[in-house]
């Protein structure tokens, strides 16, 4: 049988971490949120990946060895004795080796529902491709496809060529100055580079089974439409007319819901335009976040990786005790 020791370690170390990085996004989350409003786009990027950064940042923290000095010392041998009466517990050991075979379970699982979706969003964007039709350029900003559909839809979509897809049924119900409005908060998704963060937040968090996550990932949809709403209404001149045009989408778009994988679609999620419209009616720049400053960002910066530090440290003596028993 092969020795599945490393990978087992790298796993358990790799959750760790991801775990760790969701526990401190949650905290932040609850000190920013006031009011059941909903974070703002610095707010919702930082928690949404932080977990992402724990997990590629704590090696390298895991790297170092502080335990000569004070306190980590006396804390090293405490850890010591206490990793010494898990392995000689009989009870304690039989679970270690149980939860190696859990972990081997939810690898297997894990891997093959992110391939699943993997494949999903490959075929779906493959798809597209051959039915849409090119239309043109829109400002420098991006590709826009025509779709033949009856269904009024409008969305971002593609890894590889990041584009906007409008179905001809939804440009024949539009008038020009809603078109434009909804063009320009799809241009904004391609600037931000959405097409391409969406899918792998999707994919780290199907990975990453971490309650919470999606929590997380809603937190940053909403705040990403805000945002294009918001870019939409500078283009165009009028934050009122983008919100008109996203209360008609929405009306065109009842029944038509998507299901499809990782989509930026305007108006695609019905449960959220209320907000969205309301936050287009009040004046530009309402709602000062904590994290809106550039100091308040470096201050939250440091907290989060003085944090996350000490937690790395153990993560890796965890891991090797959870692996090496």
């Amino acid at each position: 049988m092969p020795d599945l020791r490393a990978l087992l370690g790298f796993l358990a170390f790799s959750y760790g971490a991801a775990v760790a990085g969701l526990v401190l996004a949650l905290a932040i989350r609850l000190w920013t949120a006031r009011a059941g409003r909903v974070p703002t786009v610095p707010e919702a990027t930082w928690c949404a990946f932080l977990p992402v950064s724990t997990v590629l940042i704590a090696p390298l923290c895991a790297l170092t060895e502080p335990f000569a000095a004070a306190p980590f010392e006396l804390g090293h041998e405490v850890w010591q004795e206490w990793a010494h009466i898990v392995q000689a517990t009989p009870f304690l050991h039989g679970g270690l080796h149980l939860g190696n075979s859990l972990l081997l379970g939810i690898l297997a699982l894990t891997i093959s529902r992110t391939m699943f979706q993997m494949g999903r969003m490959w075929s779906y964007e493959t798809a597209l491709r051959r039915m849409a039709h090119m239309h043109g350029q829109i400002d420098q900003s991006g590709t826009f496809y025509r779709l033949p559909s009856s269904r009024p839809v409008c969305f971002t979509l593609g890894v590889r060529r990041p584009a906007i897809y409008v179905t001809d049924r939804l440009l024949d119900e539009l008038s020009p100055r809603d078109q434009a409005a909804m063009l320009g908060h799809e241009c904004a998704h391609l600037r931000r580079r959405d097409p391409l963060l969406r899918p792998f937040l999707a994919l780290f968090y199907s990975f990453f089974v971490l309650p919470g996550g999606r929590l997380l990932l809603g937190d940053w949809y909403r705040a990403a439409e805000r945002e294009c709403d918001a870019e939409a209404g500078l283009q165009i001149g009028s934050r009122t007319e983008v919100a008109a045009a996203l209360v008609r989408v929405a009306l065109l778009m009842r029944g038509h819901e998507l299901r499809e994988p990782a989509l930026s679609a305007f108006a695609g999620e019905p449960d959220d335009i209320e907000g969205r419209v309301w936050a287009l009616l009040q004046p530009a720049g309402a709602g000062i976040s904590p994290l809106g400053s550039f100091s308040g960002r470096v201050l939250l910066t440091g907290v989060s990786l003085g944090a996350l530090f000490p937690v790395a440290l153990w993560l890796r003596h965890a891991a090797e005790l959870f692996v090496h028993h």
